[in-house]
């Protein structure tokens, strides 16, 4: 097996969290806080429709593509 995958793996160049959450105890503020801990040097991305931002990370609320539009 290539080490070439498993280093992607591990040293991702960004990551995309879906359900983030700003409430006390909960475990997607437990991921939040330890990404953010951690010093991750990559793109972070937070995917929640109830907040705009969480611990000032600017949410986005769908990661569906929108659709054409045809003129």
């Amino acid at each position: 097996m290539s080490t070439y995958r498993l280093k992607s793996l591990l040293s991702p160049r960004s990551v995309a969290l879906v359900g983030g959450s700003p409430r006390q105890g909960s475990v997607g503020r437990a991921i939040v806080r330890n990404i953010r801990k951690a010093n991750f040097n990559g793109e972070f991305g937070l995917a929640n429709p109830r907040y705009a931002a969480i611990d000032g990370v600017a949410t986005v609320g769908c990661l569906r593509q929108p659709a054409f539009a045809p003129e």
